[in-house]
């Protein structure tokens, strides 16, 4: 057979693709690469890139090596597995990650949506997608800095959800939780709200002040969650607790149970952390965000009593190199640089403006607004 009349590409319609094929050609969307070149495609990873080519309603064929022309020689190619993550990489930026943060708010959503027609199908897609998250944090910073930056928006039940998987994750893995733990840790952040799907819309949309009985009301969502996933036999119990007790907190002031230290069980005392900076980090109905230095400060001054301290301080101390680096908007309109933040003044880092050191916890009248790009 002569080699040099075989393509050594072909194009494969993304209905046709199959496990085995190799990648010839990166994939790329709104110009960030998703699957590299010379990787060898899997089922999963098939699957989830049709997901992601119909949200952005992308039809092109997709550049494969031909078999035909390779099927006889004898070569490596990398497979997608945990140590090889070909999602999110190195080299992406903040913005560039936004696209993976849309579809998994997207499918997080269908498939609280449909969870009651087949809940043990469903549930089996849930653990799937916080996986498919888990997986996606190889290479962490851009997906934390976006985090960081926007928190979830106006949407406080998916892309919330999605969030504080991400960062329970990343709390746990800064513990040195195992992996079986880190997974159903995520498995349960990621579930820690879906008692919210069971509360009155009217209520849970009110963009003025709850009143008290509408408040009781939004804190039933931890008891429904929980009721609802105790009755699918497959979710552990250690899930379930992390659902159940998310917004207990040590001095016994947080709800449903009101328990207290030892009785919270630690995934929804890692859940408890990870929910709140998101909150406060992001847009309500009810309330404007808070800067992500605040909510860093809301976070330490929580670890005293209310939050597991040791946690916080693990959480705050690592959470925090990310800002390092980022360039902060001042209440003077300079547009400066974060070079350390300093855990005993949160708020106030020392940055760098130009050739000028500026340290915020001396300077009288300047602060920082906010984070920017």
């Amino acid at each position: 057979m002569d080699l040099d009349k075989i393509p050594g590409k072909i194009p494969v319609p993304i209905d046709k693709l199959e496990p085995g094929m190799v990648v010839a050609e990166e994939i790329k969307l709104n110009d960030k690469v998703f699957i590299a070149s010379d990787v060898k495609l899997t089922e999963r990873l098939i699957e989830k890139l049709k997901k992601l080519l119909e949200d952005f309603s992308i039809k092109d064929d997709i550049k494969i090596f031909n078999p035909e022309r390779y099927k006889n020689i004898d070569i490596m190619l990398p497979v997608h597995n945990k140590s090889k993550n070909v999602n999110i990489r190195s080299n992406q930026n903040v913005l560039g990650v936004e696209m993976y943060f849309q579809a998994y708010t997207r499918v997080l959503g269908e498939l609280f949506t449909n969870i009651n027609y087949k809940a043990d199908d469903i549930i089996k897609e849930i653990k799937k997608l916080s996986m498919d998250i888990q997986m996606d944090l190889h290479y962490p910073a851009p997906v934390v800095k976006n985090i960081v930056l926007y928190g979830s928006g106006g949407d406080y039940l998916y892309r919330h959800s999605v969030n504080v998987s991400i960062l329970s994750f990343m709390i746990g893995k800064w513990l040195g939780l195992s992996s079986s733990e880190l997974e159903l840790l995520t498995y349960s952040a990621v579930l820690h709200d879906f008692g919210k799907t069971k509360l009155d819309c009217s209520t849970l949309n009110k963009s003025t002040k709850l009143s008290p009985s509408e408040f009781k009301h939004i804190m039933l969502h931890p008891i429904l969650g929980y009721e609802f996933m105790k009755k699918i036999p497959s979710v552990p119990e250690e899930v379930l607790q992390g659902i159940l007790m998310h917004h207990e907190r040590l001095d016994g002031s947080g709800y449903p149970l009101k328990l207290k230290e030892e009785k919270i069980h630690n995934f929804a005392k890692i859940i408890a952390i990870a929910d709140v900076f998101e909150a406060i980090n992001s847009n309500r109905i009810y309330k404007k965000r808070r800067s992500p230095f605040e909510a860093l400060e809301t976070i330490k001054s929580e670890s005293l009593g209310k939050l597991d301290y040791n946690f916080c301080k693990v959480f705050i101390d690592n959470i925090s190199s990310f800002y390092v680096g980022e360039k902060v908007l001042l209440n003077t309109k300079k547009i400066g640089t974060i070079l350390k933040i300093d855990y005993n003044n949160l708020t106030c880092p020392l940055i760098s403006v130009g050739s000028e050191f500026i340290n915020l916890a001396e300077t009288k009248n300047v602060h920082v607004k906010k984070l920017i790009l």
